[in-house]
């Protein structure tokens, strides 16, 4: 499947935004058996944003381009009619551009600028099950392991221990090379909810 969206908007001659995202997935599922469907999905996603002062000496435009790949094999299982359990990983990586500052329209004032921006992939494994305990009440749980990795290439400013983090405290840097670990922040994402019908189109959650 493919996906794509545009948009544009400017507020008189003061500041304007205008962004596209594309969005393509790949995915295949097989029936196992009458209870197990595996899947594997592969998709590409970019989102393009442009910030701008149209007029005015200070006329500039502000560019960013992000881009990711995710790969997710998962598996479907319904051992019942009223129970059905998904589980599965999700490998992705993040792949954004430099952030460019120019001139907008010609505009020759403002010179050329850019930004670096990190990259960063992230792991996930994850299990939910729905289970409906009757024809009223229904119960949804999961939990999810996430980790990710940010990656260079970037340098980092190193400070004096227990001081506050201003660059009168640096007292050195420490370079990473493009696809360098940076830094790493993982955890458990577990979640539950509840929900209870009244009648056939009415019904409370929580």
């Amino acid at each position: 499947s493919y996906y794509s969206t545009i948009d544009e908007f400017q507020f008189s001659d003061q500041f304007g935004y205008r962004w596209l995202n594309d969005a393509l997935q790949l995915k295949y599922q097989a029936l196992a058996d009458r209870k197990a469907s595996p899947a594997v999905s592969l998709s590409y996603g970019r989102f393009k944003t442009t910030f701008f002062d149209p007029s005015g000496i200070d006329a500039s435009a502000v560019r960013n381009n992000m881009r990711y790949l995710q790969f997710k094999p998962f598996v479907n299982y319904s051992p019942t009619e009223k129970h059905e359990i998904v589980a599965g990983a999700s490998f992705m990586a993040y792949l954004p551009e430099d952030e460019k500052r120019t001139g907008y329209n010609g505009n020759q004032g403002i010179p050329f600028s850019s930004a670096d921006k990190d990259q960063g992939v992230e792991f996930a494994a994850f299990i939910h099950d729905d289970f409906e305990v009757s024809e009223k009440f229904s119960v949804s749980a999961g939990i999810r392991y996430s980790r990710f990795v940010q990656l260079g290439a970037d340098s980092i400013l190193i400070y004096e221990p227990g001081q506050p983090l201003n660059l009168s405290n640096a007292i050195d840097y420490q370079t990473y090379g493009r696809g360098d670990a940076i830094a790493s922040y993982q955890g458990w994402e577990p979640r539950i909810s509840l929900r209870y019908s009244f009648f056939a189109n009415q019904s409370i959650k929580v």
